[in-house]
């Protein structure tokens, strides 16, 4: 299977579920692998339009088996985390991981303003503070993913839960990436296997979106008339499968946060046009993380559309000493940080994401009139959240941190880590 398929329509059709969350570079490798059935399918047929919406906000999937977490307790004293600076080109954060509006923007450590007139300027943020420092946290644990290391069981507790008859086959991408796979190229399909950020797993079932497709279109290689339509599984039975599959990999859910413990994932049912899906995001310190396993249904099939996430080894480094919120805050335009917990409801209208159109287009208009130099923006900062934040390494290595997310009065600004300086190592980029 390869991953180098390049047939965006295809990619497109298939990231119909996708629209939940966001996107990470191992999120658009597997991507571009689930595509490849629908590469062979090419008399399929257009989706509407909130399917090629989707590709902007694909999500980053990722999860944790609980049982290989390793339970460190004590930090190391010469811990050092070394962060690249964010792109030049701008600085604006987002609240969740891709949730820019330019697939450039997803990539973990590159941010960049890719909306309205300001595409491509450098925008340097001036903050100011008013807000309480009292209450702030002086210490957080820091955790570190990693590969599992199981892709070959992993993809062998797939081909059995999906019913697959084909054997689980080796297919070495390179020297530091080995993938496992099973199924048909064209037909159902799964794979596990090692990648930049953890052991990528997926499923994929392109026949569940038959009866979907034949209401949009009348896809030449099938016979819409002999394919009849399906209930879905109702809200408690996609949590019930959800939780027994996840259950299969290592993983505790449920539905109830209060109840759930660090290294547990925490499952919702969300209802598109499309069909549902179940969204389940690791929990660490009490807060839901970025990182979820999702499950999905289309309309009209009983049967599992897809499945995917990246399962990672999570190593607790233990608690570390960290900085307040006001001596964090000068991070925001120097480090890319995903907060955990919900994400915002608005954007603050001073980053490029909630910024007016017509606000951009009159800091524009100043620069071509004249002003030399990055385009400023004051904010005054109104309120800060102790979190967890994720970062990413100069190696693309994933740690969950002690964090602030910040406010102004029309909303959120950004997140921050605040793991004391003395554990953090800013890098330039290019370096």
């Amino acid at each position: 299977m390869n991953l180098k398929n390049n047939n965006e329509d295809a990619l497109i059709a298939r990231l119909s579920a996708a629209k939940p969350s966001d996107s990470s570079p191992d999120r658009v490798e597997q991507l571009l692998q689930l595509s490849k059935t629908k590469h062979a399918k090419t008399s399929r047929g257009p989706m509407s339009l909130r399917v090629k919406a989707s590709l902007i906000a694909a999500p980053v999937i990722a999860s944790i088996l609980a049982f290989q977490f390793q339970s460190l307790t004590t930090s190391s004293p010469d811990l050092i985390l070394r962060i690249q600076t964010t792109n030049s080109q701008g600085t604006n954060q987002h609240a969740q991981m891709g949730t820019s509006s330019a697939s450039d923007c997803h990539f973990a450590t590159l941010r960049c303003n890719d909306m309205g007139p300001l595409v491509g300027e450098k925008v340097i943020w001036n903050y100011t503070t008013a807000f309480d420092n009292t209450n702030n946290a002086t210490e957080g644990t820091v955790y570190a993913l990693s590969s599992s290391g199981r892709e070959l069981e992993l993809a062998g507790i797939l081909k059995k839960e999906f019913n697959l008859t084909e054997p689980v086959r080796f297919a070495k991408e390179n020297d530091s990436f080995v993938r496992y796979v099973a199924g048909s190229d064209t037909g159902k399909n799964v794979f596990a296997g090692t990648s930049l950020y953890g052991t990528q797993i997926a499923y994929n079932n392109p026949e569940s979106d038959n009866w979907s497709l034949c209401q949009v279109s009348k896809p030449r290689n099938l016979d819409c008339d002999s394919i009849t339509y399906e209930a879905m599984p109702s809200n408690s039975e996609v949590l019930e499968y959800s939780k027994a599959l996840l259950g299969k990999l290592g993983i505790n859910s449920g539905s109830s946060l209060p109840e759930l413990s660090d290294r547990d994932y925490f499952s919702v049912v969300k209802e598109y046009d499309y069909g549902r899906v179940v969204i389940s995001n690791l929990v660490l310190g009490g807060e839901k993380t970025p990182w979820a396993i999702e499950m999905h249904w289309s309309t009209g099939s009983s049967k599992v559309s897809m499945f995917f996430g990246t399962i990672f080894s999570i190593q607790d480094f233990g608690l570390y000493k960290t900085l307040n919120a006001e001596q964090s805050i000068k991070r925001l335009t120097e480090l890319n940080a995903y907060p955990s917990g919900e994400p915002p409801i608005k954007y603050s209208e001073k980053s490029i994401i909630g910024m007016p159109y017509e606000e951009q287009l009159k800091l524009q208009q100043k620069k071509e009139n004249g002003d030399s130099g990055p385009i400023k923006i004051n904010v005054k900062v109104t309120r800060a959240e102790a979190t967890q934040v994720t970062i990413f390494d100069v190696n693309g290595k994933t740690w969950v941190v002690p964090g602030y997310s910040y406010f102004d009065e029309t909303g959120y600004l950004g997140s921050a880590p605040s793991i004391d300086g003395s554990h953090i190592e800013i890098v330039p980029r290019g370096k």
